[in-house]
Parts: C-alpha cells; sequence; structure tokens
C-alpha cells in the first residue's frame, strides 16, 4: 500500500463517497469469502463426495459440484490434477475435499482420492447449481 505524503495528489483523487463503497465493497467481499469457507467447511466435514467437475470458461476455471449441492468455482495447480478427479468420480470413486486454508490470500483446498491421488485448487468463488 502506497505511504500517505501531505498534500498528495494522488489523495485528491478520492472522495468521502468513493471511500465508503470501497469500505464497503470489501466488507461485502469478505462476507462472501466467509461464506464460501463456510459452505466448504461443511463439505469437509460431512465428506459430501465430489460429484462432478468441468470447465468453465477459457481461463482455467473448473466448476467442482458435491453431492450436497455446494458449487464452486476453483483454478487448480494446472497439473491436470482437477481432470484426473474428474474421471475418478465419473468412474464412481470417491473424491472427497480433505483439505481446506482459508487466508488472507483467499481459499485453497484439495481434494482427494485413492489411498494417494489428491489435486490442489485455489477457490474463485461461488456459482449456483444448475
Amino acid at each position: 500500500m502506497r505511504n500517505r505524503v501531505r498534500h498528495d495528489r494522488f489523495e485528491e483523487l478520492f472522495d468521502d463517497e468513493l471511500r465508503r463503497q470501497l469500505t464497503s465493497t470489501s466488507a461485502a467481499h469478505s462476507d462472501l469469502r466467509g461464506a464460501l469457507a463456510e459452505a466448504l467447511l461443511r463439505v469437509r466435514n460431512r465428506a459430501a463426495p465430489l460429484r462432478h467437475a468441468e470447465a468453465f470458461g477459457s481461463e482455467g476455471a473448473v466448476r467442482l459440484r458435491f453431492a450436497d449441492g455446494t458449487t464452486v468455482l476453483v483454478r487448480g495447480d494446472g497439473k491436470g490434477g482437477l481432470g484426473m478427479a474428474a474421471v475418478a468420480a465419473v468412474r464412481g470413486e470417491t473424491v472427497l475435499l480433505s483439505r481446506l486454508q482459508v487466508d488472507a490470500a483467499g481459499i485453497d483446498g484439495v481434494v482427494s482420492w485413492g489411498r494417494r491421488h489428491h489435486a490442489h485448487f485455489h477457490v474463485l468463488g461461488a456459482d449456483q447449481p444448475d
């Protein structure tokens, strides 16, 4: 973040209304991240298996749908792991959310299947089930 300097011309660009809107948007984003984290914690604690994974858009996003109806948009670690998890789910293997990490950088998770297979992902946002 920039250090404020007396008579900083950059600061003159922000009026009070803009500051209030920025604060409100920041709070709403924080609430959304909290709601996503709670939903994913329920998925993990209830051991709701992955039912479906599909590409979403052209930017490498994937829509994950769990058995309890929770649907999130994620981006995998780039090694094809989420594709392998999707194939495992289609073949009838139980693919579970095994780890979840929530911090200032966002929400990261791991889905696991079999005894040694896993895929890492970063949550981009919520999505609605079809």
